[in-house]
């Protein structure tokens, strides 16, 4: 799978909200959910903009590898989850 993601600022929700709600979606319930982030000693893995996880929510136990981001503008890269 490919992650695309773009982050932005935002001070007042309830403007978020309100444009979701006109386009006819709605906002799902809050999930919550536990992740565990895992690197080498060094840090190697971070440094290197990867990321091995391993996130639970829902009853459900997800692992997942992100590789590195090659360009800042926008994060895109590899995401296997299983």
């Amino acid at each position: 799978m490919l992650e695309i993601e773009l982050k932005f600022p935002v001070e007042d929700f309830s403007d978020v909200e309100e444009r979701i709600s006109s386009l006819g979606l709605t906002l799902s319930p809050p999930v919550e959910e536990s992740n565990q982030l895992f690197d080498w000693p060094d840090g190697r893995l971070g440094a290197s903009g990867r990321l091995l996880r391993v996130r639970s929510a829902d009853g459900r136990t997800i692992l997942t590898v992100k590789s590195t981001v090659p360009d800042d503008s926008m994060k895109v890269r590899s995401e296997i989850e299983t």
